[in-house]
């Protein structure tokens, strides 16, 4: 989606929710960067579990969030669909 909507205002932020030092987190997060072609800001949290887990409003992952441009937002969590995803992208993107 980064490479189809960038165009339009999209930005894509990742980030890694393993703890660091954990059985490596950082070559893992990479090697899944690489393997995707991730070419946006990617970042590793450096925080404990229950940090994340009370922030986020979320016990698992993967999870993702969509921001509109007045900063609403709506959130995919646990089994995400993906075409569900891009149609709230396309909705914010088109709220300019």
């Amino acid at each position: 989606m980064h490479k189809k909507y960038a165009k339009d205002g999209l930005v894509v932020i990742s980030c890694c929710l393993d703890e660091r030092g954990e059985g490596g987190a950082e070559e893992r997060a990479l090697k899944v960067l690489h393997k995707f072609d991730m070419s946006f800001t990617n970042l590793l949290l450096d925080e404990p579990q229950e940090f994340w887990q009370e922030k986020l409003q979320a016990v698992v992952y993967p999870i993702q969030f969509v921001f509109n441009r007045k900063g609403r937002w709506k959130q995919f969590k646990d089994e995400i669909d993906h075409a569900a995803v891009e149609r709230t992208v396309v909705e914010f993107l088109n709220a300019k």
